[in-house]
């Protein structure tokens, strides 16, 4: 029978026997807690756990392998395992979109909600409401709302501010500069460093080193990479606030045609969070996106040539695994709305457009 879960954590935990853990509580805060990579191979009839503290016999192999496991964890400091489960015996603590969160692994767990025909038992997951100012960033001095401002509606200025930040962020920060110029060194140092290769070997073989071989070499390496960014983000400030203002607007309609006009947007919002759907949106605005001959989300060359790498994401305070997996949930909301009928390309269109001309900012 294959072991549990369970089971295989009580292994793994006898086969560290660390005497660090007695009265030990881990905490993500505290403690270097990793995610232990386990598998489970069978061979034969019988089932073998394999994992850095448990030395697989001779016949396994990737053939044999049956599950990874990725829900034990293990603390560094003191070697103590805790398998994650939405039952695991880990503190719990409560985020701001109301989900559990473990406090070892960082995993989330849905709230459970009990409902009761009874109206005085029924509870549920408390809801968040603002109940702040909606005009506080269009007041003056004295409380008065300006008329020139033009935002008065409190989640929009938020939004806009949101998107300001993280543009600013990954096109004209001096983090981006420091990377830029860090990169242009680094392409420089590879070049070189294949120049120096081609001299060691011309001579060795005792050839003549050819000067233009040695140029070709050197300029194909600097073309791997975009080293000419650099050049497009130095904007005077006029052209930094245009641009910025620009893709601010059309993010913003973006977000609002996701949440209005498209399946998941009416039966999950709370995926389309602004704070992660900017930095997705803005590398799909590199491609665009065309649907049956009409596009959707505008291509722009710009951001094709000056966006970072999304290696470099997270340099820039964006977490990659989340960007990733919203990136891909806004294409597949927008085409399954599509081809399920649900909306049609025109409305798509016609949303946009009209909110470009509505939203001022």
């Amino acid at each position: 029978m294959k072991p549990t879960t369970d089971v295989v954590a009580t292994m793994i935990t006898n086969a560290i026997a660390s005497k660090c853990v007695v009265g030990h509580s881990c905490r993500y805060d505290i403690c270097k807690i990793e995610c232990l990579p386990v598998e489970i191979h069978r061979v034969g009839t019988s089932y073998h756990v394999v994992c850095p503290f448990i030395p697989p016999p001779d016949n396994v192999n990737v053939n044999t392998l049956v599950e990874k496991l990725f829900s034990i964890y293990i603390c560094k400091d003191t070697g103590k395992i805790h398998h994650c489960h939405v039952t695991c015996s880990a503190e719990r603590i409560t985020n701001k979109d109301s989900m559990n969160v473990c406090v070892i692994s960082g995993q989330y767990y849905e709230s459970e909600t009990v409902q009761s025909w009874q109206r005085t038992s029924r509870s549920g997951v408390p809801e968040i409401i603002d109940k702040t100012d909606p005009y506080r960033y269009s007041r003056d001095s004295s409380g008065k709302v300006l008329k020139h401002v033009g935002i008065y509606n409190l989640k929009l200025t938020q939004c806009v501010l949101i998107a300001k930040e993280i543009i600013t962020s990954l096109l004209f920060s001096n983090v981006r500069f420091m990377c830029e110029n860090e990169k242009i060194c680094e392409t420089h140092r590879c070049a070189e460093k294949a120049v120096k290769k081609y001299r060691i070997m011309r001579e060795k073989t005792k050839q003549l080193k050819m000067y233009p071989h040695m140029i070709s070499i050197y300029m194909t390496q600097l073309k791997k990479r975009n080293v000419n960014a650099i050049n497009l983000i130095t904007k005077t400030p006029e052209e930094e606030e245009m641009i910025i203002k620009l893709y601010t607007k059309e993010l913003i309609v973006y977000w609002e045609m996701c949440k209005t006009l498209t399946t998941a947007g009416k039966s999950a919002p709370a995926q389309f969070n602004f704070k992660l759907f900017v930095p997705s949106c803005l590398y799909l605005m590199k491609q665009g996106l065309d649907l049956k001959g009409k596009q959707i989300i505008r291509r722009v060359g710009y951001l094709a040539a000056v966006l970072p790498e999304t290696n470099t994401l997270d340099v820039y305070n964006v977490p990659k695994k989340s960007f990733t997996a919203t990136k891909n949930y806004i294409s597949k909301a927008i085409r399954e709305s599509v081809y399920e009928n649900y909306c049609t390309v025109d409305e798509l269109v016609d949303f946009i457009a009209t909110g470009m001309q509505k939203v001022n900012i």
